[in-house]
């Protein structure tokens, strides 16, 4: 086994992986046009591009998909892309990247509108 091959092996083990997570985050900014916001949540955290994940408060819960992420940040945009983003600059939310329970909380807001 070459110096190369053991180093791709060492990387491949010790690489870190997406496991779902709810953690609260903090809204750091918002596009003036309302279709794009930022969350202070990055790569350190298991964030990559094109992920999905639901973010949540009281009164409304978005799901979003990454389109940028550096270490500490990451762009995110709504999926349906129609609605404007109702977070509040610096506001608190839940941030859930576990797709199973993202379905089961969706439901539940949809018969709490009902």
């Amino acid at each position: 086994m070459n110096i190369f091959t053991l180093s791709l092996a060492i990387l491949v083990i010790f690489m870190p992986t997406a496991q779902a997570k709810e953690m609260l985050v903090q809204i750091t900014d918002i596009a003036n046009t309302q279709k794009s916001f930022i969350a202070s949540i990055g790569a350190k955290d298991g964030v990559f591009t094109g992920q999905t994940a639901l973010f949540s408060n009281r009164e409304v819960s978005i799901l979003s998909r990454a389109v940028e992420v550096n270490r500490f940040y990451s762009m995110w945009i709504p999926t349906t892309g129609r609605r404007p983003v109702v977070f509040n600059r610096l506001e608190m939310v839940t941030y859930s990247n576990d797709l199973e329970q993202n379905d089961k909380q969706i439901l539940k807001n949809i018969q709490n509108q009902n």
